[in-house]
């Protein structure tokens, strides 16, 4: 979904390498649906967070330092690419792309400062949820108070500045990382799986439900993707702050839900072993991708879109980035190990 995304879903980004008239036309309406990618990053960040023993800020300083390990030698690797290519870096330019602030090397990897930002956040977040029994409270804390929170800080700070845009993806993506620990913590994928079978159960009904959730849930963000709740003027800032209730916390979780169990029921083993085997390099094919649109893009992007049509650039590039990624994975894994055991070893 996220190759789709890149590869397709930005008619400018193809230059006057390449040009699909019919592609072009559709993507304003496929554009949203698969960035539901980003969201479902989101979603796993925060459900798997659930069922980590710490919870604590020692153990969310592993997991950043575990993303910034591949997402550095990537940069270094490719900023010397980029420099013969004929970019020049100022110094304020590269340390802000070493924390991912700024990303005309990393050119998808804004989600990187999301994530260290988000996993700063998540600890303190995660003891208030743990004192609440109540799954209302605990939606009403992720939907609503949280975002809000973080708009009402947002406003006092001047726009067109990094801490503002990274507040603004705070607004946007983090009540999704939130719902997927509450999902984690009530068990709501599971009680929704009882609630289809007990409602379908005929296998070929439960199929049919999960195809439409597959479909709808993406398709839904094409639409009105959220919401505002207006109150009257506030004191201070005397302006209304009204509450955005983003309905991405609904249809990620419903596609997530939806894709696992529709791969469960037709017996998609293949499809299975096939993620599996992806996702073990799925983050530095994420990195390596960067390449065919980043500052040295004159001399890659024509090698993504050289097979032309669509589906075997599709195939190409996952194979351009899968086999780089295997290489890089050599040297990356090792030093995240050795990293882990310099800094985070419990001995």
């Amino acid at each position: 979904m996220m190759f789709i995304h890149h590869f397709f879903t930005f008619p400018p980004w193809w230059g006057d390498v390449i040009d699909y008239p019919i592609i072009r036309e559709l993507s304003p309406y496929f554009f949203e649906p698969f960035k539901m990618c980003v969201l479902i990053f989101c979603f796993l960040t925060g459900y798997t967070y659930f069922f980590n023993g710490q919870k604590s800020l020692k153990y969310s300083l592993k997991k950043i330092t575990d993303i910034f390990i591949p997402y550095w030698f990537v940069f270094f690797v490719f900023a010397v690419i980029a420099v013969l290519c004929g970019y020049k870096y100022s110094a304020s330019g590269f340390v802000k792309e070493l924390f991912a602030l700024q990303c005309p090397t990393m050119y998808f990897c804004w989600y990187v400062a999301f994530y260290w930002a988000t996993m700063l956040l998540i600890p303190f977040i995660a003891k208030v949820m743990a004192k609440t029994k109540n799954i209302h409270a605990d939606i009403l804390l992720s939907a609503l108070i949280v975002p809000y929170i973080i708009r009402a800080i947002r406003y006092f700070l001047p726009e067109n500045t990094i801490v503002n845009d990274l507040l603004s993806n705070l607004i946007c993506y983090f009540p999704t990382v939130l719902i997927g620990f509450v999902f984690a913590k009530y068990g709501l994928f599971e009680k929704l799986y009882n609630f289809v079978s007990k409602t379908f159960p005929g296998r070929i009904g439960r199929i049919a439900v999960l195809v439409l959730l597959f479909i709808a849930s993406p398709m839904g963000r094409w639409y009105p993707r959220s919401f505002f709740i207006y109150f009257e003027e506030l004191p201070v800032i005397h302006k209304p702050l009204p509450f955005l209730i983003n309905l991405d916390i609904l249809f990620t979780p419903l596609f997530i839900f939806a894709a696992v169990n529709l791969c469960r029921e037709i017996r998609a083993v293949f499809i299975k072993k096939g993620l599996i085997k992806i996702g073990k390099y799925s983050l530095l094919m994420w990195f390596v991708s960067c390449i065919f649109f980043n500052n040295s893009k004159q001399v890659f992007r024509p090698i993504l879109y050289f097979p032309r049509n669509p589906v075997l650039v599709l195939l190409w590039g996952l194979i351009l980035c899968m086999a780089v990624s295997v290489i890089l994975n050599f040297v990356v894994s090792r030093l995240t190990d050795w990293k882990n055991k310099l800094l985070f070893s419990s001995k």
